[in-house]
């Protein structure tokens, strides 16, 4: 279920063209916490490694109920409307379930999440790191 992996972005200002070649472009970062959710999902760094607990059952409800919520208030902040099948290429996962449910929540073109999920089966969650595999594959 789990793999291993690293990743590492280089994030700059004001790209050197034609000495540098950007891939992708960082607009903006948000995030949102959902509340009564604490128990759901912990991780620990101990001197072992990774530590912690999921509630699957739990997690996948929450992710799909709340992802439309957290896009927009995401890009609300921009002050930008979008259509979900316009943006979406990568999207960080845990488990093909809640990409299943982020489809249908969000009503994807089925070739949307189609990077993620090939790292997912080829991989495994490798948490973090797994996005930039996400971006690679794409």
């Amino acid at each position: 279920m789990f793999g291993d992996s690293a990743g590492a972005v280089v994030v700059g200002a004001d790209a050197m063209v034609p000495v540098e070649r950007p891939l992708f472009e960082m607009v903006s970062a948000s995030q949102t916490v959902v509340p009564g959710t604490d128990h759901v999902l912990t991780m620990r760094l101990t001197e072992g490694g990774l530590d912690g607990h999921l509630l699957t059952r739990e997690l996948i409800p929450i992710a799909a109920e709340n992802i439309e919520l957290c896009l927009s208030g995401a890009f609300g902040q921009l002050g930008v409307g979008v259509e979900w099948n316009d943006l979406f290429r990568a999207v960080h996962l845990g488990m093909r379930a809640i990409l299943d449910h982020i489809d249908m929540a969000l009503a994807l073109e089925p070739w949307k999440l189609a990077a993620s999920r090939t790292v997912l089966r080829e991989y495994g969650n490798m948490l973090g790191a797994m996005v930039i595999f996400v971006l690679d594959e794409q």
